[in-house]
């Protein structure tokens, strides 16, 4: 198959040494998979990237590169800039696709690309890492429903959990889970006595809830993540910061790489996920779990579909930190075999439904269906 992937002029993939770009994980690992299987794929993706695939970047860096300075100083004059640079890429995708260069175009958002899905004859499957809980069930504008009721059944439309399949009315939806390169994450039989939390230091992602519960269990917390520049969230991190500084059992390791993150996820106890909304899936879960580290996190969004209760960790009701702390103690009390169990179980959970391969393996079989579905129904 000739296949042409539309990423994000966002960041370089998979990342860089500000922040990790869990989406561009997930397009490479494709990308890469794909091209391993003897397809001709073509990613668009800023200068910088790391790929397999043929390489289209229009000369042109990430925006977030180029003017980092301004996004963390400016976010709106910022977003108006990557909006320009994202749209070269975008425009660059589509024209080749008119040309006939490829089989099959695939898109990872929904509020640019997906606007051009008619002007090209090929299919076009749609992977948002975010549109579906955000631009596609929850409707903030006109433009927003507009979208929705006029792209609704002329794209493939693929979700990484059955929960986001289960929110919105699409009529070509298929869920393929995310997958991650188990040589990267190596398995890790004993752990140490830490927690770790991991995300960025905003809200919603809970690392508030992270200390508290770790304070309140008497426990070691080390903190992974990067702080957002935006006046809400640095007051957030404001308050945050000084519930740290007074656990000398907590610590703040700032960002780290994506590359740095699976020996810090093998040498954890168990990893906190006190997420307040719903995610489209939660790269972290299958990442750290990989490495053997069992999860404690809110039964929110897809949560129970990844992590199974009392086996690879403890799933707790949103916003229960009472229920938290509990979950906590369970596994510090476990003994050396009932916690080296729950550690095995985790890696064989990952191996057996998370892995690049199984994922390149449900694109590759939705592309093929796509494509024969396209032609057969476009045949006059």
């Amino acid at each position: 198959m000739k296949i042409g992937i539309v990423a994000s002029n966002w960041r370089p993939l998979k990342g860089d040494d500000k922040n990790v770009f869990a989406p561009g994980i997930i397009i490479t690992a494709l990308a890469d998979g794909l091209v391993d299987r003897g397809h001709e794929v073509t990613l668009f993706a800023p200068c910088g990237t790391e790929t397999k695939a043929k390489l289209v970047s229009e000369n042109l860096n990430a925006a977030s590169e180029d003017y980092y300075d301004l996004w963390m100083q400016d976010p709106a004059t910022f977003w108006h800039i990557q909006l320009q640079y994202e749209l070269m890429l975008v425009s660059k995708a589509f024209e080749m696709a008119k040309s006939g260069e490829f089989d099959i175009l695939q898109i990872h958002k929904t509020n640019i690309e997906i606007y051009f899905s008619n002007l090209v004859d090929c299919p076009v499957v749609v992977s948002a890492h975010t549109a579906y809980n955000e631009g596609m069930t929850h409707l903030f504008t006109l433009a927003d429903e507009a979208r929705l009721n006029k792209y609704r059944d002329n794209c493939f439309y693929t979700t990484p959990s059955s929960y986001i399949k289960n929110l919105v009315d699409l009529k070509h939806i298929e869920v393929i889970p995310h997958g991650i390169d188990l040589d990267q994450f190596k398995f890790d039989a004993e752990g140490s006595d830490d927690l770790i939390f991991t995300g960025r230091m905003i809200e919603r992602k809970g690392a508030d809830v992270a200390v508290d519960v770790a304070t309140a269990t008497h426990k070691k917390l080390k903190m992974i993540g990067d702080i957002r520049p935006t006046d809400t969230h640095q007051k957030f991190w404001a308050a945050l910061k000084t519930k740290i500084d007074k656990n000398l059992d907590i610590e703040y390791l700032g960002f780290k790489t994506y590359f740095q993150m699976p020996d810090i996820y093998a040498k954890a106890k168990a990893l906190v996920y006190p997420v307040s909304l719903p995610e489209t899936f939660g790269l972290v879960l299958i990442e750290a779990m990989a490495c053997g580290t069992p999860i404690i996190a809110y039964d929110l969004g897809p949560v129970r579909e990844i992590v199974e209760d009392g086996v690879t960790g403890f799933i707790c009701s949103p916003g229960d930190t009472e229920a938290m702390k509990i979950a906590i103690n369970k596994i510090y009390d476990m003994s050396k075999e009932e916690y080296s169990a729950m550690r095995r179980a985790c890696r064989d959970r990952v191996e057996k439904f998370y892995t690049t391969q199984k994922m390149t393996d449900g694109y590759e079989k939705l592309f093929e269906k796509a494509i024969h579905e396209y032609r057969k129904n476009n045949s006059n």
